[in-house]
């Protein structure tokens, strides 16, 4: 009799203890009841799978090496300078002159024109290519008289293709007049002023050819002394003139 007590308490303290269990399992959350050790099994072991042949791994390829950056090509070289524009420029030019002489004496006043040559000698330096500054020594001779003028100016360049140009600029500076004749000779100065304008033809780097028309404004004035109360007045002079410019 205390042996089958003891067995039941032992057997009820077990279907206690299982029922605790039973409400911890994880499995509680699958909503079924009773679950059998059969069903258990099969839905928790899986089947075996056979082994699969690993295929080696692939070696690792080594790095492509970096390309290297090809620098920019150099810039071309910038055009050579005319050396027009960098060097002194000295010319000689072929002058043909005209001019307007008013002669008077007392109330009465003639006009009349007479024409001459001569030959200028001149100094260019250009500035940045599209400026130019200009010295000129002048000797233009007349029949009765020769003309000396020592002027300075300033272009400004119009290039219009690699090799011909155009100008236009301002000059001022000073004039003499020598008159000479058979009975006497006399001497005046004056100022002289004026504008010039033409064209640049670039025959080679160190070579060019100049053609051009000034208009230079005077008061170039002579007594005769033979014949008194007689003047000869010069008030313009109007020159072409055909130049050959070196540059070294």
């Amino acid at each position: 009799m205390k042996h089958t007590i003891t067995t039941l308490a032992l057997t009820l303290f077990l279907v206690a203890h299982g029922q605790s269990l039973a409400a911890t399992s994880p499995y509680s959350a699958s909503g079924s009841s009773k679950t059998t050790p059969s069903s258990t099994t099969r839905s928790t072991t899986a089947k075996p799978t056979p082994a699969t042949k690993s295929t080696p791994a692939a070696k690792p390829k080594k790095p492509a090496p970096k390309a290297t950056a090809i620098p920019p090509p150099p810039p071309p070289p910038p055009p050579k300078e005319e050396s027009f524009f960098s060097n002194m420029s000295f010319g000689l030019a072929f002058i043909g002159q005209n001019v307007d002489v008013t002669n008077k004496n007392g109330a009465t006043s003639t006009t009349s024109s007479e024409s001459g040559s001569g030959i200028g000698i001149y100094a260019d330096k250009f500035i940045d290519g599209n400026y130019r500054l200009n010295g000129t020594l002048g000797y233009v001779s007349y029949d009765n008289f020769i003309i000396t003028s020592l002027t300075a100016s300033a272009d400004y360049i119009v290039p219009l293709n690699p090799s011909f140009a155009l100008f236009g600029g301002l000059a001022a500076g000073g004039a003499g007049q020598k008159y000479s004749n058979s009975s006497f000779s006399d001497m005046s100065l004056a100022m002289v002023y004026g504008a010039q304008l033409g064209g640049i033809v670039f025959i080679s780097d160190n070579l060019m050819l100049e053609l051009g028309y000034r208009l230079r404004l005077t008061n170039l004035e002579t007594e005769i002394s033979t014949a008194p109360g007689t003047t000869e007045t010069i008030d313009q002079l109007n020159e072409t003139y055909l130049s050959l410019v070196v540059s070294f």
